[in-house]
């Protein structure tokens, strides 16, 4: 006695001719899963992909998205993007930061700018110049009370710094 099965979840049925039994089991496309006890196949959403052969779409992997519905595979970031929290798209990284890897992206250490998004690497201020964390431009270093070394500045001891200047905005330097 033959008996019915249900057909995997990657699966859809083709039913017969009145649309009351499956008949064959067909494999969901690329891109493609079958959602829940449903007969047809759905297309992945963004941030998800499928090969076709699972039961669901998985989330895409850490520095990668998929822009449209139905991917197979996730695209990779590129350097100076980063995925979004969704991962359905690679966002430009802010100015002040930058990434290499298209994974994360991390802030310019002081001393260092990215003046534009999507930077790739963060520059050294020029002599003469300084920044802080995240800066996305070097400013002059003031003519006293501070040195500037390697694109960092720190107060002489025993001097004070008008306000009017760069270190008003951000206390650690």
């Amino acid at each position: 006695m033959f008996g019915c099965q249900a057909c995997t979840r990657s699966s859809k049925n083709f039913l017969d001719y009145d649309n009351t039994a499956a008949v064959t089991c067909e494999v969901c496309d690329y891109g493609m899963y079958r959602a829940g006890n449903s007969t047809a196949c759905v297309l992945c959403p963004t941030g998800f992909h499928s090969s076709g052969l699972e039961e669901t779409c998985a989330a895409c992997p850490e520095g990668t998205a998929a822009s449209s519905n139905g991917t197979v595979t996730c695209a990779r970031c590129a350097a100076g993007t980063y995925a979004s929290d969704d991962s359905a798209a690679c966002l430009l990284c802010p100015a002040g930061f930058h990434a290499s890897s298209g994974v994360a992206c991390s802030a310019c250490l002081s001393g260092f700018v990215a003046s534009s998004e999507g930077s790739v690497t963060c520059s050294l201020c020029a002599l003469g110049t300084f920044a802080f964390n995240r800066s996305r431009s070097c400013e002059p270093c003031p003519k006293t009370g501070v040195t500037c070394v390697a694109g960092t500045a720190r107060v002489d001891e025993g001097r004070w710094v008008p306000s009017d200047t760069a270190f008003d905005r951000n206390t650690s330097v």
